[in-house]
């Protein structure tokens, strides 16, 4: 997928087959906080710049301005990835859509 640079929203919508780590309820997870041995959880989403092409084997990488509507600037990146089919992208924890 070939949209390096460019301005993207992912959204977490699923949790992958036989996760890696464990995806934590909404409530549970402590953003801005390390949340070791966990996923972020179904919802979660950031908007920023795609600092590299999305490819399988690789993580996803956004240059992160906010993270589910609060301002956080930052780097998300994401476990590496497994699939991809069009926008939905499949990664070793987590299923995400990139718009």
């Amino acid at each position: 997928m070939s949209i390096k640079g460019k301005y993207v929203r992912l959204e977490k919508t699923g949790v992958s087959n036989s996760p890696f780590v464990s995806t934590p309820d909404v409530v549970q997870y402590k953003y801005g906080e390390e949340n070791k041995g966990t996923s972020v959880p179904k919802g979660y989403w950031v908007t920023g710049v795609l600092c590299a092409d999305v490819e399988v084997g690789k993580p996803i990488v956004v240059a992160r301005d906010y993270r589910n509507g609060v301002k956080a600037v930052g780097t998300f990146i994401s476990s590496p990835v497994k699939e991809i089919d069009g926008n939905v992208i499949t990664t070793d924890n987590s299923i995400y859509v990139l718009s």
